[in-house]
């Protein structure tokens, strides 16, 4: 009879790397972890990723520019090549906003030696619309990001493409049900 952790890697032995992904107030963290617990995978959120300069500015209400992200794409990029190296039999679970596909691509590339494929990554994006992630920040305490900076981020964020790896999850489900789709993506591949 085939385990949990049999069932969640994907065909032909490839490790399954996920990152949730979508604007802040989606639930990223929230998912990851759940999603974490359910699959005992391996969970990093990108916010760690981040210099303290780039926390700075956010925290500021500073949108951070194509320049900026440069520094933080690269060292969560790095960190996941690693991370795939060392352990190709587990999962790993990301929370990475992924706004633009070019930042996708750059993670799924800039860590990559030549002789590698780039990484086996399967985007989740956690969508909902601007009025209720905006209730969702309003009530957040604790976090860098400043909640006016949601615009900008609507303003940046790419839908995902049909040529890229992942599927969209509607946030206006409860965080189990959320993980219970994305389980069932994972069974299914």
């Amino acid at each position: 009879m085939a385990t949990l952790e049999d069932k969640n890697k994907k065909k032909n032995n490839e490790v399954q790397i996920i990152v949730v992904m979508g604007v802040s107030g989606t639930g990223k963290t929230t998912i990851g972890e759940l999603l974490s617990n359910e699959t005992n995978w391996h969970f990093e959120d990108a916010d760690s990723f981040h210099t303290q300069e780039n926390k700075d500015k956010m925290s500021k209400g500073i949108a951070l520019t194509d320049e900026d992200r440069k520094p933080w794409l690269k060292a969560m990029s790095d960190h996941m090549y690693e991370s795939w190296r060392e352990n190709k039999t587990e999962g790993h679970i990301y929370a990475c906003s992924c706004l633009k596909k070019k930042y996708r691509r750059a993670l799924m590339e800039e860590g990559k030696k030549e002789e590698e494929d780039i990484l086996p990554i399967d985007f989740v994006h956690l969508k909902g619309s601007y009025e209720v992630i905006e209730g969702r920040l309003s009530g957040r305490k604790g976090h860098f990001f400043d909640p006016c900076l949601l615009k900008s981020q609507f303003d940046t964020l790419e839908d995902l493409q049909p040529d890229e790896r992942g599927y969209t999850v509607d946030i206006t489900h409860s965080p189990e049900e959320i993980v219970q789709q994305i389980l069932s993506h994972i069974h299914k591949n």
